[in-house]
């Protein structure tokens, strides 16, 4: 497997696709289909907004996560939260399934319930069969090819199923002992809850550092060893995600979306969402105004 001494790519994904409806932000493709793109390799990495599961239907497969390596055959599923660390290599024969979420989607669907709040938060291998499992995600995957009127409904309950069945399962898996994230990842994972709750309040770097009992120094280093940024360059990254959905979705004049997310200088928050999108916000809101957000329906 490859080498993981060597830094890990993170590939974040902040732009608009995360701004699509909710039936929109889902996204599935065959194993076969983007492993045999790079000799059924895929080298370490991890996803700063991603959560995916893998389903192995056929075949073996080498899997790295974090800093555990292992083999494992079909039947099986893998469950890869957010910043978690992972690697693949496939048989060429090999048979199943990855799903695509956002992790945002994916916690408020789960901290909704007393229950489930904090479920999924670790990567999981479930190497016994789950029919629960396997018969939710053929259930979700044959509803995200429909069409139909109420398909985003649809595919929400059909989330939420599958969802509660990987909770279910990964309870029973992680009775196993399961390597702990290293401590970097853990604040950072802290961090980024911290942000969803208060990014459109234009808290200092002190306030996260201190909600969260380390340092800014230490708060500054994790982020830059985990996401590679600083922790405020995070926070604004969130900041810049939400002023999207704004624009894209409401009529909001831009005076009035800058006061929403905290900002206390309309012209600050301009020049802030130049530096990340390129563009002011006004060509932002026209540029998207003529392009469809839908993908094109597939026959």
């Amino acid at each position: 497997m490859p080498d993981l001494a060597s830094p890990v790519p993170v590939y974040a994904l902040y732009g608009e696709k995360s701004a699509l409806p909710f039936a929109d932000r889902l996204h599935w493709e065959t194993l076969a289909s983007r492993s045999s793109l790079h000799n059924f390799r895929i080298d370490p990495h991890r996803h700063e907004q991603l959560f995916q599961v893998l389903h192995l239907a056929g075949g073996r497969a080498e899997v790295v996560l974090e800093s555990a390596a292992r083999t494992i055959t079909a039947p099986a599923i893998v469950i890869v939260p957010a910043l978690s660390v992972h690697a693949y290599r496939f048989d060429r024969d090999v048979q199943g399934t990855v799903l695509t979420l956002f992790q945002t989607d994916v916690r408020a669907m789960l901290d909704a319930h007393a229950d489930t709040t904090g479920a999924l938060g670790a990567p999981v291998i479930i190497t016994a069969a789950d029919p629960a499992v396997a018969d939710a995600l053929a259930d979700l995957l044959l509803e995200a090819g429909n069409r139909d009127g109420a398909r985003g409904l649809a595919l929400t309950g059909r989330v939420s199923t599958m969802l509660a069945a990987l909770v279910r399962a990964s309870r029973r898996a992680l009775a196993a002992t399961q390597p702990a994230p290293e401590p970097a990842v853990r604040h950072v994972q802290a961090f980024r809850r911290l942000v969803e709750q208060e990014f459109a309040n234009q808290r200092r770097l002190a306030f996260y550092a201190s909600a969260l009992g380390i340092t800014p120094g230490h708060l500054n280093r994790s982020c830059q060893t985990v996401l590679g940024a600083s922790a405020m360059a995070v926070v604004e990254r969130r900041v810049m995600h939400e002023a999207r959905h704004y624009l894209m979705f409401t009529a909001m004049p831009v005076k009035q979306i800058a006061y929403a997310l905290g900002y206390s200088d309309p012209a600050y928050f301009c020049r802030a969402f130049c530096r990340s999108a390129s563009m002011p916000p006004n060509r932002f809101r026209s540029h998207q105004s003529r392009s469809s957000v839908f993908p094109p329906a597939t026959p």
